[in-house]
């Protein structure tokens, strides 16, 4: 996997889903959950810092994978629409 330096935010895209009213966006680092996001579209920019579950998280070297899911409605997803892991160095 390769290393890299994350010095901007990182914006991740997913597949557009035809009929996705949401999406459900998971990133992890080193297969620790620390975002969970709900945006509209199938873009989101991750910058600076944020909490997740009452902790504050940024983008730390380690290993990062994320997932998308669209919402077709309330309490329904469809197949995922995207992941990637990547290693990122400090």
């Amino acid at each position: 996997m390769p290393r890299e330096t994350c010095p901007r935010p990182r914006l991740q895209r997913a597949l557009a889903v035809r009929k996705a009213r949401y999406y459900n966006v998971q990133l992890h680092r080193n297969g620790i959950k620390i975002l969970s996001a709900w945006p509209r579209g199938a873009r989101l920019r991750v910058v600076g810092s944020w909490r997740y579950l009452g902790r504050r998280q940024s983008l730390l070297p380690g290993t990062y994978s994320w997932y998308v899911w669209p919402g077709l409605g309330p309490q329904s997803y469809g197949a995922t629409a995207g992941c990637s892991a990547r290693a990122a160095s400090g």
